[in-house]
């Protein structure tokens, strides 16, 4: 079986009139006391059937899994989600064909969705479950943004990545840096001909450089990277050798920090900011069939979640 890491990735979203980019409406008291908690339990209520995205060869389906919680102003559950559009066999460890899966079949997997929405606010939090490279937040966001346009088309739905600077701090002060990654999108020509690739320069996506250390054991550059911090034009490395390929300031520095349980990836380049992705996998228990139990994602996302809404809560 794949082993494919359990990821959260985690926006806010907000409401607002088409016309007032800078005006956010109260999320629970909106266009007549609408509630879009109340919004959301009718958006996925009419996705309790299989639906069809042909733009992203891609399904959504909410399943009978879910929890609610008043107090707290929490909708949590499980959406099934599948792609289509390519044929592939399946075999099995013995490379035994047992089935040849059509480009119309859908492989359909289990995935975890929360909300947040706070009372007398105008900001929440959605959280989708990534699996290795499959995830849901573009049919999910999607779906749910053109469900809201057809019925108030006056009004928009905002989203935004969640960017953490404040435990970015956090973890680089205190954790352990296991893994460091240098990333660049796109090459200059002169360069990309120095890998003899005969390969057309502009579609070269990205080029990285990825340190990792050993199980049980960090990088001690911790006050290296406390510098990006406070310093935008810092930079981990100052090397010729890695000048003459490519990373050469225009490039962005990640690191991934370990701290108790929980591991972060720490994108220096935007002064020290956590991606929206939160890696959980070590956090959750997962079933026989590898993926995470419906308890164990939701208890780790809620807790994440705990952790946001203090930091949301001092930016105030």
């Amino acid at each position: 079986m794949a082993v494919y890491n359990i990821n959260l990735e985690i926006h806010t979203f907000q409401i607002r009139e088409k016309r007032q980019k800078e005006t956010f409406l109260s999320l629970d008291n909106f266009f007549e006391r609408e509630d879009i908690l109340k919004f959301f339990e009718e958006f996925a209520n009419q996705h309790s059937n299989l639906s069809i995205s042909e733009k992203q060869q891609k399904s959504l389906q909410f399943t009978n899994i879910k929890r609610y919680t008043s107090q707290s102003r929490i909708i949590s559950g499980i959406v099934d989600s599948g792609d289509y559009g390519v044929e592939s066999r399946i075999a099995d460890q013995k490379g035994i064909l047992k089935y040849t899966k059509g480009s119309d079949e859908l492989d359909i997997k289990p995935f975890y969705y929360l909300i947040w929405v706070p009372s007398n606010a105008n900001i929440g939090i959605i959280m989708t479950q990534r699996l290795g490279p499959f995830g849901i937040h573009g049919i999910f966001t999607q779906r749910f943004q053109a469900f809201f346009k057809n019925k108030f088309p006056e009004l928009m739905v905002d989203l935004a990545p969640y960017l953490s600077k404040g435990l970015a701090k956090k973890f680089i002060e205190t954790g352990g840096i296991r893994q460091i990654i240098l990333r660049r999108y796109s090459l200059p020509s002169d360069i990309s001909d120095q890998f003899g690739l005969n390969f057309e320069h502009t579609k070269i996506k990205s080029v990285e450089l990825r340190i990792v250390a050993e199980n049980n054991t960090f990088f001690p550059i911790n006050d290296r990277a406390k510098k990006f911090l406070s310093d935008e034009n810092a930079r981990l490395f100052t090397m010729e050798e890695l000048n003459s390929i490519g990373f050469d300031g225009n490039h962005h520095e990640l690191i991934t920090v370990k701290m108790g349980r929980n591991t972060r990836t720490i994108d220096l380049s935007a002064t020290g900011q956590i991606k929206p992705f939160f890696d959980i996998d070590s956090d959750v228990v997962k079933g026989s069939d590898g993926h995470p139990t419906f308890d164990s994602i939701d208890e780790t996302s809620r807790g994440l979640l705990t952790d946001i809404i203090d930091e949301i809560s001092s930016r105030k």
